[in-house]
């Protein structure tokens, strides 16, 4: 574990006080924080977290609550404090991988993460050559078409693409989520959450991106819990589709 000054400040509510104030236009920003909460994603990046609490006494039990059932996996110390439940101050467990831009050298690993991908989500296999060949040319694509790369000891161990759509409606890009990969090794250590937030900050930071979406299969429930838990939410529509000769697909 190492010890660093926090960046910033994130404050959340306990539970019973958010479905009672759900209506609240000023709870937005409370709400989005206790979702990423939920996923993990902010602990995974390094911010302080304070929870403040009604409970007073530093006698009483902590309680356990689903944004904190995960935290000792990220380091922090909880322990009670005068203003109720918070994290020892700036200690977090070193994050040993790093978010970066995939590069032509991870044509192959990002070829086989999509392949696993495809087996593991939707049951399919597909053709090899025409996978790696699409992946070549995303990287290409710059930046209408951006890749992510998280990276542990200089091997990839997962992978998030981003595609641009363009909005007449809001006179802007929105940005799409696509081929959303952690090898099983690495999962449950907020891995996938550092990609999810880099894409997102990244995409803040272009004037033109107005928003963001994605889609996920219907029976792929747990995605379903963390993408809303990050602030997404249903936009109540169904994808159909068309695709003209090869899709890549053997199965």
């Amino acid at each position: 574990m190492t010890c660093s000054p926090p960046s910033r400040i994130l404050q959340a509510i306990p539970n019973r006080r958010l479905r009672t104030a759900r209506q609240a236009p000023a709870m937005e920003k409370v709400l989005a924080t206790a979702r990423m909460l939920a996923t993990g994603t902010e602990l995974a990046m390094g911010v302080r977290v304070h929870l403040p609490q009604s409970m007073r006494s530093p006698a009483r039990p902590i309680p356990t609550r689903p944004w904190s059932a995960g935290l000792p996996a990220y380091g922090w110390v909880v322990g009670p404090t005068r203003s109720g439940v918070a994290f020892a101050e700036g200690c977090i467990m070193s994050v040993d991988w790093r978010i970066r831009p995939a590069t032509e050298g991870d044509v192959e690993s990002l070829t086989e993460f999509n392949s696993a991908l495809a087996r593991e989500t939707e049951n399919k296999l597909l053709d090899q050559e025409v996978l790696r060949q699409g992946v070549r040319r995303a990287l290409a694509l710059a930046p209408e078409v951006r890749y992510w790369v998280a990276e542990q000891d200089g091997r990839p161990i997962g992978c998030l693409m981003v595609t641009r759509e363009w909005s007449d409606w809001r006179n802007g890009w929105v940005a799409w989520l696509q081929s959303v990969y952690v090898i099983p090794a690495a999962r449950g250590r907020g891995v996938f959450g550092s990609l999810l937030q880099t894409a997102i900050a990244d995409a803040q930071t272009s004037p033109d991106v107005v928003g963001m979406r994605l889609y996920v299969e219907e029976d792929n429930r747990r995605a379903q819990e963390v993408y809303r838990r990050s602030g997404f939410v249903d936009a109540r529509y169904r994808v159909y589709e068309q695709m003209f000769g090869t899709t890549g697909d053997l199965k």
